[in-house]
């Protein structure tokens, strides 16, 4: 009697399986906020430096510790969820295993040319989706600052391996 033919794997989703560290460090990032509001107004530096914050003077003194519990304070929602956001998008990419159908993308760039005003500034996500073995499709959001002007980029794009 033959055995019955072999399922093939269904990928792993992007879920907290999939990069609990990742997971893992999105969630003390949040509680730690929880308990900085709770103390007063994220964006005190008096309260965040009491916290932990760097203060350059106060490592040299032997608070290296402050080069771990800098990382986990934010001043204020935005800056949290932007860390989060970034810390899960890069998370999954570098956790999750190399076989899944969709991954997500997260690029930053920053460009400045000698005598120009301001610099360029952007970041991106996005997901790309393997459709076969030689070929993805991919779609993404840019924010950018281009000259002190605010950008909003969606863009799709379709790559293929072409025999080389």
């Amino acid at each position: 009697m033959d055995a019955p033919p072999a399922r093939p794997h269904a990928p792993r989703p992007l879920g907290r399986r999939a990069a609990p560290v990742t997971w893992a460090l999105a969630a003390a990032n949040t509680a730690i906020f929880a308990l900085v509001l709770a103390r007063g107004d994220p964006r005190d530096p008096d309260l965040l430096v009491r916290l932990g914050a760097l203060e350059r003077g106060r490592i040299w003194a032997g608070e290296v510790w402050r080069l771990v519990t800098a990382a986990f304070l934010h001043g204020g929602w935005q800056h949290l969820a932007m860390n989060v956001g970034a810390l899960l998008l890069a998370g999954v990419i570098v956790e999750g295993p190399a076989g899944w159908v969709v991954r997500p993308v997260a690029e930053t760039y920053v460009e400045a040319e000698r005598g120009a005003p301001s610099a360029t500034v952007s970041g991106l996500g996005g997901v790309i989706w393997r459709l076969s073995p030689r070929v993805s499709a991919d779609a993404a959001v840019r924010v950018a600052t281009v000259l002190g002007n605010g950008v909003v980029e969606v863009r799709a794009g379709l790559t293929w391996d072409l025999p080389f």
